[in-house]
């Protein structure tokens, strides 16, 4: 390990990091460590990217993903926290981003950098209903959940801790931070933050805005500190609003899902079958087995509400095809798209076996489409334009003419009840 650094955390974690470039570095860490021995990384795993030869590679393992660090080992020679000294060896297997294995073996021997306990930050969100720059007590419980909350230190301070927390409950907290300073940050999207540090300094906002998203004042911690109450205090949001209803499956198992933004949570999401659940975030779903005409209705935690109507069909079956015009006399009834004509606004018709007419369409740009078929056996009908007549019939052929010229229809198709696709092409030429 080139050029490494050690830190000793809580007295019982080592982290080791060699020297750090733009196409090289390594790292491990150990917890816990109780002195000289045999050790198997744990949390950041073990990384390793080099260079050689101009090609790049980075192999490594990490306990919290597939490929954990079990066929890694750490040898520990020499802990001596007094005299802040450690060195030891290390080989095991390691897996590049293609899955691919190597065997890495090596050493290091390094001057303990810094000892340190970890120290922590936490703080909540809250909503300010009666706008007086303070958490009040009715407003204890109006969060605003599911904030992406991150975390920046001076580029020239090495750092273990939480980089970011997520206000799942409308709480967030960063544990495994070193002494130093630090700035916390979310971003803005469309919200409002109220004043800064007005009135109680553990129910008032600790933020600002700067640009496009909130910042907290930087701030130092100490050795082991717990720094509490860096609060994000919120006006009340905007009215709420769904963006998008969308269906997605085949019946029986049809899935309608939501995405809704501004009002406070946590929110009721109902649908007019009934169904109702009740969630922190701006996302609901639901399974239905029928398709049909649905209503979904957003309700917050102000009793601001939102409604919208979608019709879902039963059957995601497509039926479609190629539509040109023969203009290559070597390819003659089959579709090439670097020499034939693209045929757009041709009316094609979709029948049932029992020629009832399904639906309808134009051509458009080399092709048409039919969406949510119900699954049966159906054929396509087109009447050739002025001038023109159908091309010769490759029955089969993926980019064959399938319309007969003598019926102007094509061969009958069968969909099955669900998630099936179809094609039958209609080629043209010159009479």
């Amino acid at each position: 390990v080139e050029d490494p650094d050690a830190y000793v955390i809580n007295n019982d974690k080592l982290h080791i990091t060699g020297a750090q470039g733009t196409a090289f570095g390594s790292w491990f860490s150990i917890e816990p460590i109780t002195g000289t021995g045999t050790y198997i990384p744990s949390e950041f795993g073990v990384g390793l990217i080099d260079s050689i030869d101009g090609e790049w590679f980075e192999y490594s393992c990490n306990n919290d993903e597939d490929f954990t660090c079990d066929q890694f080992e750490v040898i520990i020679t020499n802990f001596d926290l007094v005299n802040e000294m450690v060195e030891g060896t290390f080989e095991g297997i390691l897996s590049d981003f293609s899955n691919e294995l190597g065997f890495v073996t090596g050493s290091f021997r390094s001057k303990i950098t810094d000892q340190y306990t970890e120290a922590t930050v936490s703080g909540r969100t809250w909503v300010d209903l009666n706008e007086n720059n303070s958490r009040d007590l009715d407003e204890e419980n109006l969060t605003i959940n599911g904030l992406s909350i991150w975390r920046e230190t001076p580029s020239n301070l090495f750092d273990l801790g939480t980089e970011f927390s997520l206000a799942a409950d409308g709480t967030y907290t960063f544990t495994g931070l070193r002494p130093g300073t630090h700035r916390l940050w979310l971003n803005k999207g469309s919200r409002e933050i109220v004043d800064f540090q007005i009135g109680d300094p553990t129910k008032d906002n600790d933020f600002i805005e700067a640009n496009s998203r909130f910042e907290s004042v930087e701030f130092t911690l100490t050795d082991g500190e717990h720094l509490e109450n860096l609060d994000i205090g919120f006006k009340t949001p905007s009215s709420l609003h769904i963006n998008s209803f969308g269906s997605s499956g085949c019946s029986p198992n049809i899935n309608l899902s939501v995405i809704f933004q501004g009002g406070l949570g946590p929110y009721t999401v109902e649908l007019s079958d009934g169904q109702s659940v009740e969630t922190g975030d701006n996302f609901a779903g639901f399974s239905v087995t029928t398709g049909g005409e649905y209503t979904i209705t957003v309700t917050d935690a102000l009793g601001n509400s939102d409604e919208s109507t979608k019709t879902v069909s039963t059957s995601t079956n497509i039926v479609s095809g190629f539509v040109w015009k023969d203009v290559d006399g070597n390819t003659e009834g089959k579709f090439d798209q670097n020499f034939d004509e693209k045929f757009e606004g041709l009316e094609i018709k979709l029948f049932d076996s029992n020629d009832v007419l399904i639906q309808t369409t134009l051509s458009e740009n080399f092709n048409y489409n039919f969406f949510n078929v119900p699954g049966g056996d159906y054929y396509i009908e087109v009447e050739a334009p002025v001038d023109h007549e159908f091309t010769i019939v490759h029955p089969g052929d993926f980019l064959g003419n399938h319309v007969d010229p003598l019926t102007g229809h094509s061969h009958t198709f069968t969909l099955a009840d669900c998630d099936d696709a179809k094609r039958a092409n209609v080629g043209l030429k010159d009479n």
